[in-house]
């Protein structure tokens, strides 16, 4: 008789360990899935933070690549403001060229003559009034020719300044567009690279979904652990 007492609570007391091991693996799955989620939440979370790092990188690059298109263009048009005056003048200035070579070796000429060419030899004489007002005429004229350059090269220097500005305007341009070609293949590459792992993510959802339900329950049955 005794031993058929302890039969049945033997067999309580095993049912009772395989119900406690079921429920025990029942919160070891449910505690699985849970980290697995928070887990895919976690690298969710990371990828949106790491794109939108991204994305404000490339409009930085696309803000500086405006501010650099924005700077060439009022680099044009100082140069346009500058060389606007002078075009006419340029354009005038090449059927008048030769003229005026022409006519500075004359004046040349006329100023070596009356100043080395004079007749002091056998006993001559010079009028030192009308010497005194020849070299006057030179020494303006020789002034006159002075001030002209100097405005010339006064407008050239300015000139080249700003065309060397705009050179290297269009050379950071240059530099900036290439930068920007290079991070646009790389967000490229990096926008296929999360098509793909969205759709993945999706796939390995889906599969998980179809092959693991909602975590099961157990109806307890009077007796409590």
């Amino acid at each position: 008789m005794a031993r058929r007492k302890e039969e049945p609570e033997k067999e309580e007391a095993a049912h009772r360990a395989r119900m406690l091991t079921a429920r025990l693996l029942q919160w070891r799955f449910a505690n699985a899935r849970m980290e697995k989620a928070m887990a895919r939440a976690t690298a969710a979370a990371e990828n949106k933070l790491f794109y939108t790092w991204l994305r404000v990188a490339e409009l930085r690059n696309i803000q500086a690549a405006k501010r650099i298109v924005a700077q060439r263009r009022r680099q044009k048009l100082k140069l346009a403001r500058l060389l606007r005056p002078q075009l006419p003048l340029l354009a005038s200035w090449e059927p008048l060229a030769k003229p005026h070579a022409d006519a500075t070796a004359d004046l040349g000429r006329i100023l070596s003559a009356a100043c080395t060419n004079l007749p002091l030899a056998a006993g001559a004489q010079a009028d030192m009034e009308s010497l005194h007002e020849t070299m006057f005429s030179c020494v303006g004229t020789v002034n006159e020719i002075e001030a002209i350059t100097d405005m010339f090269y006064s407008t050239a220097s300015a000139t080249s300044g700003a065309l060397g500005e705009l050179a290297r305007t269009i050379q950071e341009e240059q530099e900036c567009l290439e930068e920007a070609t290079r991070l646009a293949s790389i967000v490229t590459g990096l926008q296929m690279q999360e098509v793909s792992l969205r759709a993945n993510l999706i796939q390995a959802k889906q599969r998980l979904d179809l092959g693991l339900g909602g975590v099961p329950t157990l109806a307890t049955s009077g007796w409590c652990f």
